[in-house]
């Protein structure tokens, strides 16, 4: 195989597996002729379809995160925990298949790619290993993928089995700079609160110290110690938020949110600022793409104005309306 991009090598192991019994046969009919053989063993299609095993959850991920329709940012912790749960659990999975097979076909139950010393477990090991050292704690604590990911009506707090990942989630959201003017008009409305002229016999609850300010005719108002902070606020939404059940995976969490947006206002503030957000900069790739497409050298005299005209309307046709609408 040639040195290439993972993806383009799994493709050409895929389609050499696939031509598997093609190959058996060429062999056995040119067993005796000068012909090159393949010559591969037992063992070692074992080890290609280990390789593949292991790397398809990948491409699927790849798919879907490069696909036409890019996915949000929310969906970024949900992918990577499902991609680590299943680089674990498939070696014991496959290990018990070969075993199976084994007892069915009456053979002696011996040594498997997937058991301890296989070389199909081995590779598992390291991946996980790889995957851990790039991906640490499938980026729970990485923002602003955790906090999406905890406000995504679908997943909600069930990928947090750490209180720490939670908390830090949960700090990202009441540091993100969408609540800035909010905290600094509380800070204000503190701030212009004036503790009023109270007397003597005022002095105790809150209602003698109501009660003295009207008779001293001050008019001013006794400052609420127990007003609430921003950040108090979000923690009770997001308290609130986290005792309802997840929605069906196939729900969109957005049409969610807007049907909830009056039920915890702060929260979807974040939530319109930060979920559209891209994971990955495959759209922008493509769009450049199609720039270079456009201004290409039989097209010297286009206008940047026409052609920004053109990239949007290719893009509003395929993407946002069937060609019959936009008729």
């Amino acid at each position: 195989l040639r040195p290439c991009r993972w993806f383009y090598k799994f493709r050409e192991v895929s389609r050499l597996y696939e031509l598997r019994t093609a190959i058996e046969e060429f062999d056995d009919r040119h067993q005796n002729d000068d012909t090159d053989s393949c010559g591969l063993e037992e063992d070692e299609w074992r080890l290609i379809k280990a390789y593949m095993d292991l790397v398809a959850p990948f491409e699927i991920a790849t798919k879907k995160l490069g696909g036409d329709t890019y996915p949000a940012s929310m969906m970024v912790v949900p992918m990577l925990d499902q991609l680590h749960s299943d680089l674990q659990r498939l070696p014991e999975t496959r290990r018990r298949e070969e075993v199976a097979r084994q007892r069915r076909s009456g053979e002696r139950e011996g040594a498997t790619t997937w058991g301890e010393d296989g070389e199909g477990k081995r590779l598992a090991d390291r991946m996980v290993e790889r995957f851990n050292t790039r991906f640490p704690r499938q980026f729970k604590l990485c923002a602003p993928f955790n906090a999406l990911c905890l406000l995504d009506p679908r997943n909600l707090d069930i990928l947090f089995e750490a209180q720490d990942d939670l908390e830090a989630a949960k700090n990202v959201i009441k540091e993100d700079s969408i609540y800035q003017e909010l905290k600094e008009a509380n800070r204000d409305d503190q701030n212009n609160q004036t503790e009023p002229v109270v007397r003597e016999e005022s002095t105790g609850d809150r209602g003698a110290q109501l009660l003295a300010a009207r008779r001293a005719g001050t008019g001013a108002q006794v400052p609420d110690e127990h007003q609430d902070t921003v950040n108090e606020k979000i923690d009770r939404e997001i308290e609130k938020l986290l005792k309802n059940e997840p929605i069906n995976k196939h729900l969109n969490p957005l049409n969610w949110w807007k049907h909830n947006e009056k039920e915890f206002p702060l929260l979807a503030k974040f939530v319109k600022a930060n979920a559209a957000m891209q994971p990955t900069s495959v759209s922008s790739e493509r769009l450049f793409n199609k720039d270079k497409q456009l201004f290409g050298f039989t097209r010297k005299s286009l206008t940047e104005e026409h052609g920004e005209g053109f990239i949007f309307l290719h893009d509003y046709l395929n993407k946002r309306l069937v060609a019959e609408e936009f008729k």
